[in-house]
């Protein structure tokens, strides 16, 4: 009797003891397969990998090597590939940018976990087929290197979703890129490509496809497939007038052409040989013209002009005809006065012309009742005509850095004016009146000649929401 209860006893405490045991052995196996603050044993997210300490050299990073996911030697002069990089075995991105490599060892597809590899300005010439062992890439930069073909093995990385192989030097894209087919962007600028080969329609993922800069002369019908694409850059090749219709065509209005969406000039020239076509006119160029030509009145269908950091002096009178003109974009030019046309843009909503050498407005500009905005900061104001007050939907009012000496009484009509910012001026004091503006709710007064009573009679006068920094 006693030996049969000591039996049970044991095996109820050899039972307990293998229960702990196994806990404290499942303990142990989590630690020894387990980083401090992720899983070495699973691809990280680019959210995690960005948050991952970037170890700049190899001789940090051997002090830790299962702990390296990020690992940049980007610019450090290297002619050969360091095969020391090897031994981390979780490194999931690696910088390799502005080298002088010229070859990539067979031995990185041991580095199975890289998801992110940039080696571009390199002077690579191909690539080996053990690169297309990387099936976990999802990033690869090539661009500035010496590729006179697409390297076969990149073909066979199915999981990549960028691709960048710009300037180089590369005459044709393989019928074989049609297996990459989880591509989203890919960048073939600056090569030397005459056409595309037919299977690019089936690159149904591709989002951004950049071919600016080649010798193309024709696109192929298939691009009508890509149905998911967004954005596509076709300038600086042979192709016909009118491919950008085409691509319209084939693929909707609101796809960006250029970085243009339809409707959208960046050019002249361009604008001018479809002048109905256009609805937003954006020119950046110092040497574009002085005088804003005459023939910009063609764009009867012009809604937006922007014409920044130019020597654009003289605006021609036409301007007045384009009644579709709903935002007007001049800054930093040498603009010395506004014709009085300008007054018959009705439909004008914003009009920006600050960083010029502005002395006097029309009194014309008093005709642009619906203006919500007007921005004249940097000039050479010293007054502002009447006929501002009649600006009765103006909500935002800018003039910092001009030589104002006072403002007119009729500026307290504008009844909708919530911003008013007359900074950096030579105003002794404002209209009696000020208090009128009752929707204002800021109001920037620092740098100029203001008394401390006239502060505090503004102060006094207008809402006790508005804010005013003086």
């Amino acid at each position: 009797m006693q030996i049969k209860m000591n039996h049970n006893i044991w095996s109820f405490h050899k039972e307990l003891l293998f229960k702990y045991l196994f806990h404290l052995f499942s303990i142990f196996c989590l630690t020894a397969c387990s980083g401090s603050k992720v899983s070495q044993q699973r691809l990280l997210t680019y959210d995690e990998l960005m948050g991952q300490h970037v170890y700049k050299s190899i001789k940090e990073a051997s002090h830790f090597p299962e702990k390296v996911y990020f690992l940049d030697l980007g610019k450090q002069g290297l002619k050969t590939f360091p095969l020391d990089i090897l031994k981390f075995s979780n490194l999931q991105v690696l910088y390799l940018e502005r080298n002088e490599l010229k070859v990539i060892p067979p031995q990185i597809k041991k580095l199975k976990k890289l998801q992110y590899l940039y080696i571009y300005r390199n002077q690579i010439r191909d690539l080996s087929k053990s690169i297309g062992k990387l099936q976990n890439l999802k990033e690869l930069k090539l661009s500035r290197n010496k590729f006179h073909q697409v390297p076969k093995a990149i073909l066979e990385i199915k999981g990549l979703k960028t691709l960048n192989l710009a300037y180089n030097q590369i005459k044709k894209l393989p019928k074989n890129i049609k297996h990459l087919k989880q591509l989203e962007e890919l960048d073939l600028s600056h090569n030397q490509l005459t056409e595309l080969p037919l299977e690019i329609g089936e690159l149904k993922n591709i989002k951004n496809l950049y071919l600016g800069n080649n010798r193309i002369k024709r696109l192929p019908t298939q691009i009508q497939k890509l149905k998911a694409l967004k954005y596509v850059s076709i300038h600086h090749n042979s192709l016909p007038k009118g491919t950008n219709n085409l691509i319209r065509q084939w693929l909707g209005p609101d796809i960006k052409i250029n970085g243009l969406k339809k409707g959208q000039y960046d050019s002249w020239d361009k604008a001018l040989e479809n002048p109905l076509d256009v609805k937003e006119l954006i020119l950046k160029d110092p040497k574009i013209f002085r005088t804003l030509p005459k023939t910009i009145s063609q764009l009867k269908n012009l809604e937006e002009l922007m014409i920044s950091e130019s020597q654009l002096e003289f605006i021609s009178t036409e301007i007045g005809d384009l009644r579709q003109l709903k935002d007007i974009f001049l800054n930093q030019n040498k603009i010395k006065k506004l014709p009085a046309s300008i007054g018959k843009l009705v439909n004008l909503k914003d009009l920006s012309v600050s960083q010029n050498q502005l002395e006097h407005l029309p009194s014309t500009i008093g005709n642009l009742t619906q203006l919500k905005k007007l921005t004249l900061n940097v000039n050479s104001l010293v007054s502002l005509p009447k006929e501002i007050g009649n600006l009765s939907q103006l909500e935002g009012l800018s003039l910092t850095l001009n030589k104002l000496t006072s403002l007119p009484p009729s500026i307290v009509q504008l009844k909708n004016l919530t911003y008013l910012d007359i900074s950096s001026n030579y105003l002794k004091k404002l209209p009696a009146s000020i208090g009128r503006l009752r929707a204002l709710k800021e109001l920037y007064l620092q740098g100029n000649l203001l008394p401390q009573a006239e502060l505090k009679r503004i102060q006094s006068e207008l809402p006790s929401t508005t804010k005013i920094y003086f």
